[in-house]
């Protein structure tokens, strides 16, 4: 993958990861998360800049593994790499839910939409995945 693709793949990816977590966790299941309002900072003292960061690390992380495992732009390939890294996150997620004193309350919808999001990104980066033409294959092996 090119870094002209690479990059429309990590913008794209972010924005859908944004749009769907936002529009589901704070839209949709709002009333829900809000069990656990109290443990979060309140917005005078928030580092949503560093949140921002670390989430376009992590889409650049999702963006080249999809690459390296993927490489194709089979959408079924693709959902299952997303549901994979869903379920990545799911599990990482539920270390915070199961060992820190907080609400279970969002729990099975937080899990459930990390597989949710993992297979539509998944789904995504398989459709802006453009292979490499035969000569410029050739020439990277």
């Amino acid at each position: 993958m090119n870094v002209g693709r690479f990059t429309l793949c990590v913008i794209a990816a972010y924005i859908v990861y944004a749009a769907l977590y936002i529009g589901i966790m704070m839209g949709v299941f709002g009333e829900l998360f809000m069990a656990n309002a109290d443990m979060m900072r309140p917005p005078e003292d928030s580092l949503m800049a560093w949140g921002y960061l670390a989430h376009l690390v992590q889409t650049i992380a999702v963006v080249w593994l999809f690459d390296k495992a993927v490489g194709s732009n089979d959408m079924k390939a693709g959902a299952i790499f997303g549901f994979w890294v869903g379920l990545y996150l799911a599990a990482t997620d539920s270390t915070f839910y199961t060992g820190v004193k907080m609400s279970t309350d969002p729990w099975l919808v937080a899990m459930i939409t990390h597989l949710f999001v993992g297979v539509v990104v998944g789904i995504v980066l398989s459709f802006l995945y453009k292979a490499p033409a035969p000569a410029e294959a050739e020439a990277a092996a």
